[in-house]
């Protein structure tokens, strides 16, 4: 298995960070949730199609958990891919 090319590796962890800080948790446990997500999925060494999936589930996630929230930030930031 190869290791994520460093794009695919950002995105990755920005879409885990944007998902964890939609949380309705204190900034400081959305953290500690963001740090776990990315410590366990990358220790686990996903593949490129796999991390993709991954990014696609957390960004609608994050998307879903601002809508039910009442924060109009999904409606602007609702995206398929993160830049």
């Amino acid at each position: 298995r190869s290791a994520l090319s460093g794009d695919t590796r950002r995105v990755l962890k920005q879409a885990i960070s944007e998902m964890s800080s939609s949380l309705s948790y204190t900034s400081t446990k959305a953290r500690m949730v963001s740090q776990t997500l990315e410590r366990t999925i990358l220790r686990s060494i996903p593949g490129e199609n796999e991390a993709k999936q991954l990014i696609g589930a957390y960004v609608e996630a994050a998307t879903a958990l601002q809508k039910v929230a009442g924060d109009d930030d999904w409606k602007r930031s609702r995206r398929r891919r993160l830049e």
